[in-house]
């Protein structure tokens, strides 16, 4: 796939491919790019037709977790990432329990029974310290503890009014022209203000060296991207103040 830079044509074809609605991938094929070139071009110049849940798209998703399909093939299906499911179950609150679609205090307890059995059973992989796995209480795949807990903390924020809404894992930005090392970045969290401002958070309880890299070159290549850093100092101001007050907190 090219990495070359973009000509007002290739533009004006990546417009035209949204408006009539085509797939990220079928326009990916068309322009010769990869998939993620093509979000992180669409991003930019503010393109959001292409990839809109349709009523289609929500029917087969609220469907498919009633049948606890699994994540992965939902997303062949719908021909989108696994962080794209998850975060639009968890914008529906629909999870992958049959009759949860509604939060309330019964369907909690019986969507706890059954993760409860299913965990008995070895169907479920539990979740420990820095641990990747889906959250029963969030419905949404986590890398690591800290992560899950800070979804936990933004869904306060969100009963709150204080933010709008938040996603997990929803873009990863491409570095055009960078040939070796770290090529791009996939932030933890987007979040959405009352305000329509956005801000992308990351958790890092460590920062490794591509870690720096990939930060600092996001910073580089989309200097209008507003960015928020929870290191482990942050984090821990958070824990203290927070995980007595927030349910299913995890030490």
């Amino acid at each position: 796939m090219s990495n070359a830079v973009w000509s007002d044509t290739d533009i004006s074809n990546l417009t035209r491919f949204y408006e009539q609605n085509r797939t990220i991938k079928s326009i990916s094929k068309e322009l010769k790019r990869t998939v993620s070139s093509i979000r992180n071009k669409a991003y930019k110049l503010k393109i959001t037709s292409a990839g809109t849940w349709s009523e289609y798209d929500i029917q087969h998703l609220k469907g498919a977790y009633e049948s606890i399909a699994a994540v992965s093939s939902i997303a062949a299906k719908l021909n989108r990432s696994f962080a794209s499911i998850a975060c639009k179950a968890h914008e529906l609150q629909i999870t992958k329990d049959p009759g949860a679609h509604v939060v309330t205090e019964e369907n909690n307890q019986k969507s706890s029974d059954r993760m409860k059995r299913r965990i008995a059973l070895g169907l479920v992989k539990t979740t420990g310290w820095s641990k990747s796995g889906i959250r029963q209480d969030l419905g949404i795949y986590f890398r690591s503890t800290w992560e899950a807990n800070y979804a936990r903390y933004l869904n306060l924020l969100v009963g709150e009014h204080k933010i709008k809404r938040w996603e997990y894992e929803p873009v990863r930005f491409e570095f055009e022209g960078i040939k070796r090392g770290t090529r791009s970045y996939l932030p933890d969290f987007r979040i959405f203000y009352e305000d329509d401002i956005v801000e992308w958070h990351e958790i890092k309880g460590y920062m490794t060296q591509k870690g720096r890299t990939a930060i600092k070159r996001f910073k580089k290549y989309y200097p209008k991207e507003s960015f928020v850093l929870v290191d482990r100092k942050a984090y821990k101001i958070l824990e203290n103040k927070y995980a007595s007050m927030i349910s299913n907190w995890e030490k």
